[in-house]
């Protein structure tokens, strides 16, 4: 027997194992061609995923992190339309893992970035409710944790720590203006309490020194105000406040004027008529006559509305009887001195015939 071997024409594929079996010549030509040109789509994926990453820096804007990821997408699209049946679909599915990655970490910067650009404005104009300035600072922070967890050796890695550091600005702009409200917001409760001591004390006050208090109580109240930050909710608080607590510094103040004036002058007339009394008692009743009517004209100044008036009424009658019978005393003594030449002739013009003493009751 002899073993005759002749060479294959073509091959013939069977129905069953043909994958491009089909009774439709334009659908197995373009199935086909698919199939053959795979390839192609990955390379336009590879080239779209490599030189979109490359354009990303720490300076890019927004928007172009924006055209980078929907390039990234891009890729990943075609990637995803290679089919089951093509032999690049393995190839192009571990591509597609390694790009998809690629795409999350930047559609992360694309979200912080659009929540970032709508909290920006809160670090902007004001003020704000402490609240929402709270609500704000939470969401930096979510925003600022969210980017964190990107590798340091991603390919992104230098625009995220560049976004970082414009977010942590943003925080730290956030936590001031929360400082300032809740500082403004402890100065203006101060406010309120020490108002409400200031008034507690004007209810009780009669003396110059407890009016003294309240004034210094107010000037607190009115310091405390003035301290409030500026552009917050607080100042607008404050500000109202001070409209409402600066009539009544202004009140307590001419009332402690009032009272300085009336102790002094309560006091004054009191020296001076002790002086007069003492003039009185020596004899000099032309200073005693000055002295009263010094006295009356003190007691008579004290103000209606003050802590001595009703001590100074009784005294003004007292006065004014001392000053008038002072007044006539004077008289009966200045009537007296004019019969003084005549005493002396008689007395002592000649021989020492006797004494005489010139008293406001007449001559001894």
């Amino acid at each position: 027997n002899r073993q005759l071997v002749v060479a294959a024409h073509r091959v013939v594929t069977r129905m069953s194992t043909d994958v491009l079996a089909t009774d439709d010549v334009a659908v197995a030509t373009a199935v086909r061609f698919i199939r053959e040109h795979a390839c192609d789509r990955i390379q336009v994926a590879s080239h779209l995923n490599t030189s979109s990453l490359k354009l990303l820096q720490p300076s890019s804007s927004d928007d172009e992190v924006i055209m980078v990821y929907e390039k990234l997408l891009e890729a990943n699209y075609h990637l995803g339309t290679i089919p089951l049946w093509s032999k690049y679909h393995d190839q192009a599915q571990q591509l597609l893992l390694d790009f998809q990655e690629d795409a999350d970490t930047v559609g992360q910067v694309v979200d912080a970035q659009r929540q970032a650009r709508h909290l920006a404005v809160m670090g902007k104009g004001g003020p704000y409710p402490l609240a929402e300035l709270e609500a704000v600072q939470h969401q930096w922070k979510a925003i600022i944790a969210h980017l964190s967890i990107v590798p340091h050796d991603a390919a992104i890695a230098p625009l995220v720590k560049a976004k970082l550091a414009d977010y942590q600005d943003h925080l730290a702009t956030i936590n001031q203006q929360i400082q300032r409200e809740r500082q403004g917001q402890e100065l203006v409760t101060a406010a309120r309490n020490v108002a409400q001591m200031a008034e507690a004390r004007e209810g009780i006050a009669q003396s110059s020194e407890q009016w003294q208090r309240v004034y210094a109580t107010w000037r607190v109240v009115m310091d405390r105000l003035s301290e409030v930050p500026g552009n917050t909710m607080a100042d607008a608080e404050a500000q109202q406040l001070a409209a409402l607590y600066g009539p009544r510094l202004e009140d307590a103040h001419q009332r402690l004027t009032r009272e300085q004036f009336s102790d002094s002058t309560y006091q004054q007339a009191l020296v001076l008529a002790d002086q007069a009394s003492l003039a009185e008692q020596s004899g000099q009743w032309s200073a005693a006559v000055t002295h009263w009517r010094d006295a009356v004209a003190a007691v008579t100044q004290i103000p209606t509305e003050s802590s001595y008036h009703d001590s100074a009424q009784p005294l003004i009658r007292a006065y004014q009887d001392a000053l008038s019978q002072a007044e006539q005393t004077l008289n009966v003594m200045v009537s007296l001195e004019t019969m003084r030449p005549l005493l002396n002739q008689a007395c002592y013009g000649g021989e020492h015939l006797c004494d005489f003493t010139l008293a406001a009751d007449g001559v001894q």
